[in-house]
């Protein structure tokens, strides 16, 4: 069982920390290979949109960015945990969070695409309550090179 940091805040991110939620989204390229420019004024900017939707909320333990998760209507587009931060409740936490602002949205279930190579987030998920979802279990994703069905859908809760 993984024990949270007491001293772990979250909160929703604010316009003013888009480059900090960037630059901690960008730890994660190698985490998941896509081919796309992440390093680029584009999704500085996407980045930038998404904290100022409202969608971005990042996990601070001491004041410091120790996670960041993405979320829209149903999915969870992004979970990073910042590596001197790992193994401290962090991501388990920001999925927890995801989880329930999806559903204070009136929304039964949430989605998540996990590259399935990237064993710790599907330990993850699966712990909080996570299953693959039996009508998309692995997928192409567009950006990823040779388009190989590498992505596995997880799903927690009613998704329709």
């Amino acid at each position: 069982m993984t024990v949270v940091d007491r001293a772990l805040t979250i909160r929703r991110a604010l316009v003013a920390d888009a480059l900090n939620v960037h630059a901690t989204l960008l730890t994660a390229k190698d985490d998941i290979p896509l081919r796309c420019p992440f390093d680029s004024d584009i999704y500085r900017q996407w980045v930038r949109n998404q904290c100022r939707k409202r969608a971005v909320w990042v996990a601070e333990i001491g004041g410091s960015l120790a996670g960041v998760v993405v979320i829209d209507e149903v999915k969870i587009f992004y979970l990073v945990t910042v590596m001197a931060y790992r193994r401290r409740g962090v991501g388990r936490a920001l999925v927890r969070q995801a989880v329930e602002m999806i559903q204070c949205r009136r929304h039964s279930g949430a989605t998540v695409e996990v590259w399935k190579q990237n064993l710790p987030i599907i330990e993850l998920l699966v712990g909080e309550g996570f299953r693959p979802h039996p009508e998309q279990p692995n997928k192409p994703h567009p950006l990823l090179a040779d388009h190989v069905p590498s992505w596995i859908v997880y799903i927690v809760g009613d998704v329709t």
